[in-house]
């Protein structure tokens, strides 16, 4: 696997920085200028990924396909993903073999990547100065990304959508945009599950604020819950409920938080799908895809796994192409050093 990234490493850096033979090079480092320039409203939305596990990168890449066969019809879309250094080449190489740079679409869409490597040892202590019996092993640090997005990402973009990589979008992002909480710092599913969060990036420094008010520890023994980073957003939500919104039913469809119970009546249970959360966590890094949720229940919530995970880049391009209308469209870019 890694000599197999660093092949496409080499090669990415070659086209990027000597162009290549036949393609232009488009590809660039991120610089904020790029994101603050855009004169339009912009739905954001951002990924953490850590390590290269083949599985967890074949479900990112699921992923990040529903995100852009819904990209908003009347906003411009930018997809940010944080990474350390192992799943930053893995990303790049994934990003360079679907072909999407320079490819036409209704909208302005960016992909920019975020090498947070630096940063790791820092928040890796800050984390713990919350509480020494913090959890790296149940999750990856990468779980915890979703808690330092200000630290990397400009404030101007206001609100940001985090999803894990285990998610599918079902509908169009336009929607959860138009149901958002502009006064909460946290927004999500009323089973709590961080997984899928809408959040308040100038006002995200409050959650650790909030956090260390906390009793962790008690709250963690209260609820039955692990010490990671779920348990801060659900302390918060327990201590400060005033600061946390909660989401429309149809955008926390979470199949291990009950959904599970109605595999043989969902569309009744869901008569209306923004998402789905296939709650593939855990310690396994295995495609979700794989497990009895969506093997057993292939003609419930496993169409719409099926379908991205199904579903060629070329025929995703296509369809992308396809909703620019009479227009030129925009071309798709993706920065990436």
């Amino acid at each position: 696997m890694n000599n197999y990234l660093s092949l496409f490493s080499i090669i990415w850096r070659y086209i990027n920085y000597y162009g290549g033979p036949t393609q232009t090079p488009t590809y660039s480092s991120f610089s904020r200028r790029t994101i603050d320039s855009s004169l339009r409203t912009t739905v954001n939305v951002c990924f953490g990924i850590s390590g290269n596990h083949p599985g967890f990168l074949a479900e990112f890449e699921v992923a990040l396909k529903s995100v852009l066969l819904n990209a908003p019809l009347q906003s411009d879309l930018s997809i940010h993903i944080l990474a350390d250094s192992d799943a930053y080449i893995a990303v790049g190489a994934i990003l360079y073999q679907t072909g999407l740079n320079g490819t036409l679409w209704r909208n302005s869409i960016t992909i920019q990547t975020y090498n947070v490597a630096p940063y790791l040892e820092n928040w890796t202590n800050e984390i713990k100065q919350l509480n020494t019996d913090m959890d790296f092993g149940k999750h990856t640090i990468g779980a915890y990304f979703r808690l330092y997005m200000h630290r990397v990402l400009p404030n101007s973009i206001g609100h940001i959508l985090y999803m894990d990589t285990d998610i599918v979008i079902m509908a169009n992002l336009d929607n959860l945009w138009g149901n958002i909480d502009r006064d909460a710092v946290f927004q999500w599913g009323e089973d709590l599950c961080d997984g899928f969060v809408i959040l308040n990036l100038p006002k995200l420094d409050t959650v650790w604020d909030m956090a260390r008010r906390c009793d962790l520890a008690a709250i963690a023994n209260s609820t039955g819950r692990s010490m990671d980073d779920q348990l801060i957003f659900v302390a918060i939500n327990y201590t400060f409920p005033d600061v946390v919104a909660v989401l429309p039913e149809e955008w926390a469809i979470a199949v291990a938080a009950g959904a599970w119970m109605h595999a043989s009546d969902i569309v009744d249970y869901r008569p209306k799908v923004g998402m789905f959360h296939f709650n593939g966590g855990g310690s396994s890094k295995e495609e979700y895809w794989k497990g009895e949720f969506v093997t057993g229940l292939a003609d419930t919530w496993g169409v719409g796994a099926y379908y991205y995970v199904k579903l060629p880049w070329t025929w995703a391009k296509f369809i992308g192409e396809s909703m620019k209308g009479d227009g030129n469209g925009n071309p798709l870019i993706i920065h990436h050093n």
